[in-house]
């Protein structure tokens, strides 16, 4: 892999996500949180949401060189702590928002 020179933008993924976005080595990156849904709205409220957010990011700022989501849990894990079947479909959803407003974006 090339060495990255431009911003990176990290996301955790969820109804509230926290992101950061700065260049290698900045000591002053940009940073906070989105509330994609409020408890009770339905998963494509994120979705819509998401998107939102992240055109207006790739609009207003540079796009980032590279973008890094905290990986899903396998399947089993989500079992094993009781997640919902919503929660599953959210969070899976969430993910794929991203990797296609990335590639919307000409992020490869």
């Amino acid at each position: 892999m090339d060495r990255i020179t431009g911003p990176i933008m990290s996301i955790d993924a969820a109804t509230r996500s926290g992101f950061c976005v700065g260049l290698p080595g900045d000591r002053s990156p940009r940073s906070g949180s989105v509330v994609l849904k409020k408890p009770g709205e339905h998963r494509r409220i994120a979705f819509d949401n998401l998107m939102a957010w992240l055109a207006d990011e790739f609009t207003k700022y540079p796009l980032p060189a590279l973008i890094v989501v905290e990986e899903l849990l396998p399947l089993q894990a989500f079992k094993r702590v009781r997640s919902s079947t919503e929660n599953i479909r959210l969070q899976y959803g969430l993910h794929t928002v991203i990797e296609l407003m990335s590639w919307r974006a000409g992020l490869r």
